[in-house]
């Protein structure tokens, strides 16, 4: 007898959705326990479509709610049925608002009790919801990755038995995280080398592209800098003149020229001291620098250079020194000894950084200003500084092993360099962090650097560190995984430019071959408006006549009737007054959600009983 019911059992639920087949195999993706239900045949599933990892869990969420709606709950006790139904109604809240976890951590399906972003997951929220946060907070901070069925939490046990779920729903209810689709694309062919440097002109119609290659776009000879433009996200490169004949380090604009610095010999037919300017047509001598250029930097409408090379007359180390355009000569600005990477204009004033001494003692960052010539810091640095950026009235040094890894992300306290400890964490393997880039609310930061998690990669050669710097949500999540380091980014025409020695994105193996365009990952959160319900109010509800009222602080515009599939039931454009009566003449019997909205985004989500 039981054989038989399994088999006619099988066949309906077969058929019934058997013509959306993809649709419930992609939900056995999000939860696998959606292959252990009894009681779904007679749902209806959404047509096939690409909705994307959140849009495929609120599909999910909301199957699920339907289906728990409607079990048979005769073997709890009224209280039970009451909290049921209304954390029921906390899950609807919660899947019409979006705010899921993000998984930018895993590079595979993973559950996350609470992301880094405070996003809940449904289990989590329905507990948070209910009045239990703390017990949520605990499972997080213990067993943030873990599935239902293997978190023992007597408090969560608990919750279930006072709520009227079983521990197999609450698993039902759990879903999982997709990973972040591919982070980056290719710059049409790329480099047949390593990209050491990026500059956008000023027109932002260009992106000139220095380092140590041969060819670009694979089949154009452009020897160390080429440049490249962009028009409806076709890319396309041009060689200059006959390139350079060494590595191409700092590229700045000044005084209506090109200026090019690294370490060679040649730019095009000219002979040059690894500093030179490209005038729209042909390469031109520029000064002389002897040894390598690492950066060059305008501040207060001066060129500056800084590496580690003497001004030639000079026969000295100097490391840093400063153009005269009258007389067509680098002037010498003493006291550095060693390399000096990095030069950044923060609070009116050129800091630098690298491996140096200044007055014979290791320093490794220093300001300077004209006027008072350099200043310290009430302490150094010991890493090699790579780059400096000031984010959010925060300044930060971006450093490279040479002590420790330990401290390779500085902060300014006061006058005093400061460990950020979490980011050792966060972040296992450290070798250097290169480069920083503050785009729109974000700051990124490339290098050398992963972690892994037991199973996928977690953090390679980028990071968004916006959230552990301000402790504030503003970050994008992850924009790139690449396979080796990152030197320098750029923003480009609104896109984050990269570039390095990396040659494949790492999530999906494409070809980028030096530099690559982030594939910008918006992760954004809509939280249920904590105090919602109380802005607005819908009595009577019950609704008995077909007709309730509204009252309201919002200013609401419109209303949406639902029922609980989330099928629009009625959409009601609604008068900005402070009471107004609806009609619900012609609904049917049974529970239904209300959103109303204004113009400004304010919302409220209120569940109301039609009889």
């Amino acid at each position: 007898m039981r054989l038989t019911f399994t088999l006619i059992f099988s066949y309906l639920f077969l058929t019934s959705y058997a013509g959306n087949k993809p649709v419930y195999e992609k939900l056995c993706e999000v939860n696998k326990c959606w292959a252990e239900q009894q009681d779904i045949s007679k749902l209806v599933y959404p047509e096939y479509a690409n909705y994307g990892d959140r849009g495929w869990i609120k599909i999910h969420l909301q199957l699920v709610e339907q289906t728990l709606r409607n079990r048979n709950t005769d073997e709890l006790t009224a209280t039970q049925r009451a909290n049921r139904l209304a954390a029921l109604d906390h899950l609807n809240q919660y899947w019409h608002s979006g705010a899921f976890p993000v998984n930018d951590i895993f590079a595979h399906r993973q559950p996350i009790f609470i992301d880094k972003y405070d996003n809940f997951c449904a289990v989590g929220y329905l507990v948070k919801a209910t009045g239990y946060e703390y017990v949520s907070r605990k499972i997080a901070a213990n067993t943030n990755y873990a599935y239902v069925r293997e978190m023992d939490y007597p408090e969560l046990t608990q919750w279930a038995k006072e709520y009227g779920f079983t521990v197999d729903e609450l698993a039902w209810i759990q879903p999982s995280y997709g990973p972040p689709p591919a982070t980056a694309t290719a710059i049409g062919k790329g480099t047949d080398g390593e990209v050491n440097t990026l500059y956008v002109d000023k027109t932002g119609q260009r992106i000139y592209v220095g380092g140590s290659f041969k060819n670009v776009d694979s089949t154009i000879v452009a020897n160390n800098i080429a440049y490249v433009t962009e028009n409806n996200d076709v890319y396309t490169w041009h060689a200059m003149g006959k390139g350079i004949n060494g590595s191409v380090n700092a590229i700045a604009e000044y005084a209506g020229r090109l200026f090019v610095a690294g370490s060679f010999s040649m730019a095009g037919d000219s002979s040059v001291s690894n500093i030179t300017y490209w005038d729209g047509n042909n390469w031109r001598t520029a000064g002389c620098l002897y040894g390598e250029v690492k950066d060059l930097k305008v501040y207060k409408g001066e060129l500056y250079a800084c590496g580690s090379f003497d001004v030639c007359a000079a026969l000295a180390d100097i490391n840093f020194a400063k153009w005269d355009s009258v007389y067509n000569i680098w002037t010498q600005l003493p006291g550095l000894s060693g390399m000096v990477n990095t030069m950044e204009v923060i609070n009116n004033e050129l800091v630098l950084g690298g491996d140096f001494n200044f007055m014979s003692n290791s320093t490794n960052i220093i300001k300077y200003e004209p006027t008072n010539g350099y200043t310290t810091y009430s302490n150094t640095i010991d890493n090699e500084v790579m780059d400096i950026v000031e984010y959010k009235g925060h300044i930060l040094a971006a450093c490279k092993k040479i002590v420790s890894d330990s401290n390779l992300l500085q902060k300014l306290s006061g006058n005093t360099w400061v460990d950020m400890p979490n980011l050792k964490y966060t972040i296992a393997n450290r070798n250097s962090y290169n480069t920083f880039l503050v785009h729109q609310d974000t700051l990124l930061m490339g290098g050398d650097f992963y972690s892994y998690s037991i199973i996928g990669n977690v953090i390679k050669n980028s990071f968004d560190l916006s959230y552990y710097v301000t402790q504030t949500i503003s970050g994008s999540g992850i924009p790139f995984r690449v396979d080796s380091t990152i030197n320098t980014m750029v923003v480009f025409k609104g896109d984050v430019i990269a570039g390095g020695i990396f040659t494949r994105e790492s999530t999906y193996n494409t070809k980028l071959n030096g530099i690559a365009k982030a594939i910008e990952q918006k992760f954004v959160s809509v939280p249920v408006l904590k105090e919602e319900l109380t802005s607005v109010k819908i009595y009577p509800n019950p609704v008995t006549n077909g007709e309730f009222t509204i009252e309201n602080d919002i200013n609401a515009t419109r209303l949406v009737l639902t029922n609980v599939s989330g099928k629009v039931i009625r959409a009601i454009s609604l008068e900005q007054v402070k009471q107004q009566q609806v009609s619900l003449q012609g609904v049917a019997q049974g529970v239904y959600f209300a959103e109303i909205s204004s113009a400004d985004g304010k919302r409220s989500v209120q569940r109301i009983v039609v009889e």
